[in-house]
């Protein structure tokens, strides 16, 4: 088990907090998404914000203004991740490739957000697609976003 991390300020327009490259070698199975935000406690609005996870196959251009993400083993003798995540792309992953919505969801900001794959309904990705979380908010202002990405891998 592996998790990616995001630590990211976003304004109002969408980006991606996530950007998984399943290797070439090996299948990837998500297990979890939480997304937490740090600087909108006790803000006079309640504002809403969507959250769109897709699988994305062949040969999608990714987003741009983010960073490659450290993946950590969750125990200790665990090998390298052989995927590759982006996290905070702040233009998103939209061209190229054919995209498909597996969750759709709204939340509220002060909430955050948590999915947790039930036993016969994880998400599976076939090596080298990629599955893209994409948080679609209307930001009155800027937010301190921060999650965890936890996902396995089989073979490799």
């Amino acid at each position: 088990m592996f998790e990616a991390t995001l630590d990211v300020a976003a304004d109002a327009g969408p980006f991606d907090c996530w950007n998984l490259l399943a290797p070439s070698d090996a299948v990837v199975i998500i297990h979890e998404i939480r997304l937490t935000q740090s600087s909108e406690e006790g803000d006079a609005q309640a504002e809403m914000a969507e959250l769109q996870c897709s699988r994305v196959t062949g040969a999608p251009t990714d987003g741009t203004g983010g960073v490659t993400t450290g993946v950590n083993p969750t125990e200790f003798h665990f090998p390298a991740a052989g995927s590759v995540v982006r996290s905070g792309d702040i233009t998103t992953q939209l061209t190229g490739g054919t995209r498909a919505d597996l969750i759709r969801e709204g939340f509220n900001l002060q909430v955050g957000f948590f999915w947790q794959a039930p036993p016969k309904t994880v998400i599976t990705l076939s090596p080298s697609q990629r599955f893209v979380v994409t948080l679609i908010p209307t930001l009155a202002d800027v937010a301190d976003f921060h999650g965890i990405l936890t996902f396995e891998e089989l073979g490799g």
